[in-house]
């Protein structure tokens, strides 16, 4: 994939597409699975110094980017979201689903998401898993990639529920969290998730319940609906359509996952501007979904790009 790391293919493919502009982040979520914990924190720096770079020297192709985080780390953790957004002008952060198996709802990440609620920038919520994590106890690795196709829409599912269960929109109704490709599995089984939380705790042994279904929220589906989505959906129009109808007009951003895919990400791309195109909806909401909304959530109103 060389629009991955070169930059002049990237310039190339986005001057062929009047008008689109990219919002940069660092392809791996989780600096923590390439370092040892003490380097994380200048490597994450280096990465964010080089795409606030990027963005300042191009301009007219690039509108911004997502800063990562060393999650390994809280203090430099919080420290490196604040001074990416003050200071380097980053749109908001990029965390992982996981953190070296660690879920992002324990308490110790909380100070993140209060203070992306109380200076008003977004979270990206991006799945992390690999081949070691097992489709099944008696194997080693997960077969057929299974580990990608359906492991990280899994994992997006299961952290947005676990955060809805640990009161963030609750505690901070203005948190903004945008979840990676469309939700992952939560617009298709939105009915599902809600019929069994009205039996919640009937499944579980007693002797379990406090620990694994005792929480404060008792209306998580409509918490749910506080996420925001992107439309990274390799090309698939009905994932956008169900994720538009579960989330909202204004809680879906255009994203691609570009440059992964065909022709250096071109074709899903491409792809998924003609899905948003065919959708039946007005222009303003389309509007909405290629740029209107991106320019809110991610503070870029007083932007031209």
């Amino acid at each position: 994939m060389p629009s991955l790391v070169s930059l002049e293919q990237r310039l190339d493919l986005i001057s062929e597409l009047p008008g689109y502009r990219q919002v940069l982040s660092i392809v791996g979520p989780s600096p923590e699975i390439l370092v040892p914990d003490d380097r994380v924190p200048s490597v994450v720096q280096t990465g964010n110094e080089l795409l606030a770079e990027t963005v300042r020297d191009n301009p007219s192709y690039f509108s911004g980017f997502i800063a990562s985080l060393p999650m390994a780390n809280v203090d430099s953790m919080l420290d490196t979201a604040e001074r990416a957004v003050t200071q380097m002008g980053a749109c908001g952060v990029q965390v992982p689903t996981n953190i070296r198996g660690r879920s992002i709802d324990n308490q110790e990440y909380m100070g993140l998401f209060e203070l992306a609620a109380r200076m008003e920038f977004p979270i990206w919520l991006h799945p992390v898993r690999g081949q070691e994590h097992s489709d099944y106890p008696t194997e080693n690795y997960s077969k057929y990639e299974l580990w990608w196709a359906l492991g990280w829409p899994y994992e997006t599912s299961v952290s947005m529920s676990r955060l809805v269960f640990s009161g963030v929109f609750a505690r901070w109704p203005n948190l903004k969290i945008i979840a990676h490709h469309a939700g992952g599995m939560i617009p298709m089984i939105l009915g599902r998730i809600n019929a069994g939380l009205k039996v919640m705790g009937r499944r579980t042994p007693e002797h379990l319940q406090d620990e694994l279904t005792k929480t404060d929220i008792d209306n998580a589906v409509t918490h749910m609906e506080n996420f925001y989505i992107d439309t990274a959906c390799f090309g698939h129009q009905p994932a956008i359509e169900c994720g538009l109808k579960t989330f909202g007009e204004n809680h879906i951003l255009f994203a691609s996952d570009m440059p992964f895919g065909l022709n250096g990400g071109r074709y899903i791309l491409e792809r998924t501007i003609q899905n948003i195109n065919e959708l039946n909806v007005d222009d303003f909401i389309k509007t909405k979904i290629f740029s209107g909304n991106a320019r809110t959530i991610l503070n870029l109103r007083n932007k031209e790009n």
